[in-house]
């Protein structure tokens, strides 16, 4: 019995190293979220890592003299609307849960252009949150190196998210994914913008639903743990503000509202209101800084319906909603570029 209970451990133990070592071997070719840095990298074309895919797009957009950053809220500040408007040509490196972080990283990218002129830098109050840094951004060390001295004031993921990123059941999955089903075309045209962005009015009972379900994300998601405005991602704004002076650059700050279905339940957490208040008292602030343009669209029903025309949930709003919210930004000074 003894010998055969040895017998089993060792046979045991050892499909177990085979079937890890394949689980490596598979992710570390195929990197789906190209995290991994390998050098051996294998040249299969993923789009798990939006954030590097937006990232390596920005950097071969030419003539580049606007960059729009944001998260999911900002996607619908299309270039093919704002060029018109600003007499432009933008790039959007919106990104679905964006942080402050994120969106350094493109403006700090972007700088390297000698033609930008313009930064659009659509802003969320979840973002002052202390939420951890991004896995896709703080494991892919050619964009992290650009934000490093935010990401290292920053909770950020650990030694146990770095194993994962090797083995977890998701990276196999995208491996797989992606080497039997291959991409045929890119999620995102060359100005960033998303190539599936829904432009569908949900009906009146949907959109409903969806500022209950956006609600529910929110409150366990971007707004968890949310006790105080963070240092370092203030300092963040500040830096971004002060690329008026320092490089010339018109800065548009745009605070983005929520429904007002939404809005109604939000203000019943006196706590997080106070937060929202003292957000906006910051943002606000940036009006003292010279070139800055900070507006304030969070009355939402200022400037537009709260239909389906206008919004998709509780804090995403249509491109109808961007385009009334665009007569209040004025063209110039950006129109009078050559």
């Amino acid at each position: 019995m003894e010998a055969q209970a040895k017998q089993f451990t060792i046979i045991f133990f050892s499909v177990l190293v085979v079937f890890l070592a394949g689980l490596v071997g598979l992710n570390t070719y195929v990197d789906p979220f190209k995290n991994l840095n390998a050098p051996w990298r294998g040249d299969v074309v993923t789009e798990y890592n939006d954030i590097f895919v937006k990232f390596k797009l920005l950097e071969r957009f030419k003539d580049l003299d606007c960059l729009i950053v944001g998260s999911s809220r900002s996607e619908h500040f299309v270039p093919k609307i704002v060029n018109p408007h600003l007499k432009s040509n933008c790039f959007s490196s919106s990104i679905g849960g964006a942080s402050a972080v994120v969106k350094l990283l493109y403006i700090r990218k972007a700088l390297e252009s000698p033609r930008l002129k313009t930064i659009i830098f659509v802003s969320d109050f979840y973002e002052f949150n202390n939420l951890p840094v991004d896995a896709k951004l703080y494991f892919q060390t050619e964009m992290s190196q650009y934000v490093g001295d935010y990401v290292s004031q920053l909770r950020t993921p650990d030694f146990k998210d770095r194993v994962l990123s090797y083995i977890e059941r998701k990276v196999t999955e995208r491996s797989m994914r992606s080497l039997f089903k291959p991409l045929k075309e890119s999620s995102f045209k060359e100005n960033g913008t998303i190539r599936s962005l829904n432009y569908k009015s949900p009906s009146k009972e949907r959109l409903s639903a969806a500022i209950g379900k956006s609600l529910e994300e929110y409150r366990s998601g971007a707004w968890s743990g949310y006790t105080a405005l963070s240092a370092p991602i203030k300092n963040i704004i500040y830096e971004v503000g002060g690329l008026s002076q320092s490089r010339s650059i018109r800065v548009i700050f745009i605070m983005t509202p929520y429904h007002p279905q939404f809005y109604a339940q939000f203000v019943k957490n006196k706590n997080l209101y106070k937060l929202y208040g003292k957000w906006k008292s910051v943002m606000l602030g940036l009006n003292t800084f010279k070139g800055v343009e900070v507006y304030d669209f969070t009355d939402s029903e200022k400037y537009f319906p709260s239909n389906g025309d206008y919004w998709t949930d509780g804090v995403h709003f249509q491109i109808k909603s961007v385009q009334e919210l665009l007569k209040h930004i004025p063209c110039a000074p950006t129109c009078n570029y050559e």
